[in-house]
């Protein structure tokens, strides 16, 4: 079931795991979200909070895997009107996480971070949700 995937998911981001598996981890959630076309299946990836989690989990940012979490921030991002807010929100709804960890790579020297991490905070200020 979805929810002992995601429980799996979730315990896998209660620990450190190499840079190989994170890159591996990074790729695996970018084909999920790359093939979700409707909010029902985009809401399947925010059970037991695993993308949030996904996009806290200390990755050791360098080079590819740096890369490969924009990207997938991003590939989240191009699909966030399909979104309820209210998923984006860590549980205590102080945090937006995709825009909290996307904010400092706005200026960063790599062009594939830079420009993935500006059309992400782009996207998430074309929300209506953002102004009401």
């Amino acid at each position: 079931s979805a929810t002992g995937l995601f429980s799996t998911i979730g315990f896998i981001f209660k620990n450190k795991v190499n840079r190989n598996a994170q890159l591996k981890i990074l790729k695996f959630w970018d084909m999920l979200i790359e093939t979700c076309n409707n909010e029902s299946e985009l809401r399947i990836l925010f059970t037991e909070n695993a993308l949030n989690n996904l996009i806290m989990y200390p990755f050791e940012f360098c080079g590819e895997i740096l890369q490969s979490y924009i990207t997938v921030l991003k590939e989240l991002s191009m699909k966030i009107f399909l979104i309820d807010f209210k998923f984006l929100l860590t549980d205590d709804m102080n945090d937006c996480p995709i825009l909290s960890h996307s904010v400092p790579f706005i200026v960063h020297k790599d062009s594939i971070v830079l420009s993935g991490a500006r059309l992400i905070l782009l996207k998430l200020c074309g929300l209506n949700r953002f102004h009401k």
